[in-house]
């Protein structure tokens, strides 16, 4: 069915409602184009032509007026064209359907579908497990010239171009909750109905007439401040064009997100409560009595949208910055659409970006009430999955101290239990970066707790990490380090790492210093003598591992390593000479492995040659 093409048949004569989306195009010439698609024409006011004796509250009286309540009548021609294209043993289960429905409508409240009501529109009878979904078929329309229109296209057309139509809320509790309960009904009719080729195919052709179309369509450039947002039926629309077309599904979700009768009532708030009680009561428009719903349904198409951008940086920004008035219940509603690690990673982040920030044009309040919510957001993540979200929660509550010590503390709850040492190093590292040595080394305490280095693991990843949380304590003092070593030599056995942590921390390591204990006052490292403690320990450790190494690697060594263990013992000399009675010690290991392995006389020569001043 083309946009602005007449019909003669059953929909020609039904509401002046599809007459206004009909026409949407053939009115689009000036007013469509007006700002080029600038921001602020989203939010000035069309040219308004209505009757004086108007009691519809039409934009444009010239295409006609309506009925007081148009969405009515299109469920009617949508029941009567769908109900023709039923495949005909489905016909007894459809009447089945019919005879419920009819009874839901005699019992049900005006009220179901609209602030307080389901989605759906009407209550769900205990008897709908129990009903089987009827099924259509495309029943083509004699004596048309497009061969692809069917019954059941028409029933699409005279829905969508009816529920896009441009309308200004009316006034009164009644009104306004019929208006939203009829929306969701015949929205529920539509998503009752399978979508094939033919149907997604009329959708795309409806959707992008529809982004074009004048000032009788809600998905144009402009639009009223009064008029009705188009939120339930984007989502509709979004999801059924999603998979197929998915640039054009985000075109309609992002025109759609818009509510402008915020954003014209008061610039300087996002919080809807706030707006429907106070602002409200000193504006020039009338209450909107079902506010709280149609902000549930901004929040709903927000939702739908921000999991399917997911995967894509770019529409998930997009996504954000359109959905300011959303962007609260997004974050307290997170466990709903996101992972713990998508919520505090790519939501969060780009969420209290400062290009979103900027884009969204905030003020300092609510700048502030944004950024509570995304640190409380960041600490609920934390608290579910520590391993993945502790570090973007920091991150996020790095302005807040006291959730900062709250996301700190979360980390240290989950140490022992939860988090690899890895991950624990690498926390440790930010807080030293953000300037909390302190906390930075209680957390490397807890890691090297959890890493265990063998005698042959001397290209083990964590060794770096081991460098640093010894020259992190070395930098604090003499006490850091005497509780560091401890852990060093319980969980570390490669000698050749224990011999370089012993010569990093017996002289000053240039570029860290001593951070005093009072205040902030910085103190050169001193240098350490390895006769005292805690290094003489480090230094036994050091010259035991090399000992156990040594016989370890002789136990199944192959000729063709003989000169890489003629190496290892030359290592193993340096650090013997640390000691004071490290060269008689030396000497008597050199001895040892003369005589236990003298039958690998290769071996033993090449030991004597290279050790015989010892």
């Amino acid at each position: 069915m083309a946009f602005g093409k007449p019909k003669n048949h059953a929909l020609a004569g039904g509401s002046s409602s599809t007459n206004g989306g009909a026409s949407a195009s053939s009115n689009r010439s000036a007013t469509g184009e007006a700002n080029g698609g600038s921001s602020t024409a989203l939010l000035d006011p069309i040219k308004v032509n209505r009757k004086p004796n108007c009691l519809s509250k039409c934009i444009d009286c010239s295409i006609g007026c309506e009925v007081e309540f148009p969405l009515d009548a299109i469920a009617c021609i949508f029941d009567c064209l769908t109900e023709a294209s039923l495949i005909p043993e489905a016909v007894t289960v459809q009447m089945n359907e019919m005879s419920r429905m009819a009874y839901d409508a005699g019992n049900g409240s005006v009220g179901a579908g609209g602030a307080g009501g389901s989605a759906n529109g009407n209550a769900a009878a205990p008897e709908d497990v129990n009903i089987i979904a009827p099924k259509y078929r495309h029943l083509p329309i004699a004596d048309s010239s497009d061969r692809q229109e069917t019954y059941l296209t028409l029933a699409f057309e005279a829905a969508i171009l009816a529920l896009s139509k441009q309308r200004i809320m009316p006034h009164g509790l009644y009104a306004q909750h019929v208006i939203c309960k009829q929306q969701d009904q015949l929205i529920q009719r539509l998503r009752s109905i399978d979508l094939d080729t033919m149907l997604v195919s009329v959708l795309r052709t409806l959707s992008l007439q529809l982004l074009n179309g004048g000032p009788t369509s809600g998905l144009g450039e402009m639009i009223h401040p009064e008029s009705v947002p188009m939120h339930t039926l984007a989502r509709f629309l979004f999801a059924s064009l999603l998979n197929q077309y998915p640039d054009l599904a985000f075109e309609i979700g992002l025109r759609a997100m818009r509510f402008p009768i915020l954003e014209n009532i008061n610039e300087g708030s996002v919080n809807g409560i706030e707006l429907q009680h106070n602002n409200f009561m000193h504006s020039p428009y009338p209450r909107w009595w079902t506010l709280g719903h149609l902000e549930t349904q901004q929040c709903s198409l927000s939702s739908t949208m921000l999991s399917a951008a997911k995967g894509d940086t770019k529409r998930l920004s997009a996504v954000l910055q359109n959905a300011r008035h959303a962007l609260m219940s997004i974050m307290q509603n997170w466990y709903h659409l996101f992972t713990p690690t998508e919520a505090t990673g790519p939501v969060a982040t780009t969420i209290m970006s400062h290009s979103t920030i900027m884009r969204l044009n905030l003020n300092f309040r609510q700048q502030d009430e944004l950024s509570n919510c995304a640190r409380t957001l960041a600490l609920q993540c934390a608290t579910k999955d520590p391993p993945n979200c502790a570090l973007n929660a920091l991150t996020l509550c790095e302005n807040d101290a006291m959730a900062f010590e709250t996301a700190y503390h979360i980390v240290i709850d989950a140490a022992t239990h939860i988090m690899t040492s890895s991950q624990l190093f690498t926390i440790a590292r930010y807080m030293e970066h953000r300037g909390y040595p302190a906390r930075a080394y209680n957390l490397a305490m807890l890691a090297m707790k959890n890493v265990q280095l063998a005698y042959n693991q001397d290209t083990h990843p964590a060794i770096n990490d081991i460098h640093w949380a010894c020259a992190l304590s070395h930098s604090l003092g003499k006490a850091e380090l005497s509780k560091m070593i401890p852990l060093v030599i319980k969980n570390v056995q490669c000698a050749t790492v224990l011999s370089d942590i012993l010569r990093r921390c017996s002289v000053p390591t240039p570029g860290l210093h001593n951070f005093g204990t009072h205040g902030n006052n910085l103190r050169q490292c001193i240098k350490l003598s390895y006769d005292r403690e805690p290094l003489n320990q480090l230094l036994e450790a050091a010259v035991s591992a090399y000992v156990n190494t040594t016989h370890s690697r002789l136990s199944h060594i192959s000729p063709r390593h003989y000169s890489d263990f003629i190496d290892f013992l030359s290592k193993a000399r340096d650090t013997f000479m640390l000691a004071r009675d490290g060269p008689a010690h030396f000497s008597r290991l050199i001895e040892n492995i003369t005589i236990a392995y003298k039958g690998k006389k290769k071996l033993v020569r090449q030991v004597r040659q290279r050790f015989q001043f010892v």
